[in-house]
């Protein structure tokens, strides 16, 4: 994991949060010991579907607070270790797609970020 690195605190864009419309998907593995913990920590969301040995993510819309991070830190700290990605994408200032890839190992919330870079238009003539 040495391209990841622990999710600490709240990431805020750089332009106002609010504009920002994520989309947060994952189909995560986790020991069916830990579905109980994890259905307690998400009883009053809906983004969260917590099935016996899987917990299912599957949110579009804003995500001001960034409650969905702070959800999954909850759930890494119960999960200790999930097989699986989180994937959330969102347009970046620029306008072009950014994606932010979460993994929970270790009791941790993990992140890696990626962006789609544009190569200047050209004419096809």
């Amino acid at each position: 994991m040495s391209s990841q690195f622990p999710v600490l605190s709240s990431q805020k864009d750089r332009r106002s949060n609010q504009d920002v419309i994520r989309t947060y998907t994952a189909y995560l593995r986790i020991g069916p010991d830990k579905a109980d913990q994890v259905r307690e920590l998400c009883h009053s969301t809906t983004v969260f579907d917590v099935g016996t040995n899987y917990i299912e993510i599957n949110y579009t819309g804003r995500d001001t607070n960034r409650f969905v991070v702070a959800e999954l830190k909850k759930i890494a700290s119960v999960v200790g270790d999930a097989e699986g990605e989180i994937t959330c994408s969102y347009q970046n200032e620029a306008g072009d797609p950014s994606f932010e890839f979460y993994t929970i190992a270790g009791g941790k919330l993990y992140v890696q970020k990626g962006v789609v870079s544009r190569a200047p238009t050209k004419c096809e003539c």
